[in-house]
């Protein structure tokens, strides 16, 4: 009978459930309309390929800003050897999440009189437009990159200072707000 009583219950809170989430939407967007094939002279066929255009049409979903992510950070290896997790966000014009394709230049400095014309102690160039390359470097489940960067931290300061640029391939440069402080 407990059986049948737990049953029951679990009836009753899933027809409560249902309405209540099938009403649940993840925009405000109204429903896409459809066109019907009952109409005379309809065409239902998928489209053609088109003839191209004179001008390509700019992808809306372009990196228009980067950032160094705060879980980077220094990590030792089960070698002993210390990494560098660099973990980098790209957004479009919206803000959104998305890929970049281009040059990724990770380089660090010491902390100590950090400015422009401080001198790198250690750089990493990553080619994001070897598509092999770029879908091993970003972390789906986190939507960003994440480069494991190899230090000789022995020869390092115990503070060091990580800065990224992106280059696109129509040559814009794309640089996080400020660099991140990462410690051993």
């Amino acid at each position: 009978m407990t059986v049948m009583r737990r049953l029951v219950s679990i009836l009753l809170v899933a027809s409560w459930c249902v309405p209540i989430l099938s009403g649940c939407r993840a925009d405000d967007a109204p429903p896409l309309r459809g066109t019907s094939s009952t109409g005379p002279g309809v065409d239902m066929a998928m489209p053609a390929e088109a003839p191209p255009t004179a001008a390509p049409v700019a992808w809306p979903f372009e990196p228009a800003a980067m950032r160094l992510h705060p879980l980077t950070r220094f990590v030792r290896e089960s070698s002993g050897q210390w990494v560098i997790e660099a973990r980098v966000l790209c957004t479009d014009a919206d803000g959104v999440t998305t890929r970049a394709i281009g040059t990724m230049t990770l380089v660090i400095y010491g902390c100590d009189g950090f400015d422009e014309n401080a001198v790198p102690l250690m750089r990493w160039d990553v080619d994001l437009g070897d598509l092999a390359v770029n879908r091993q470097r970003f972390d789906a489940s986190l939507l960003m990159y994440l480069f494991r960067l190899g230090t000789d931290a022995e020869a390092l300061p115990a503070c060091v200072m990580l800065d990224a640029a992106l280059r696109t391939p129509d040559g814009r440069v794309l640089r996080p707000e400020s660099p991140v402080a990462l410690r051993r």
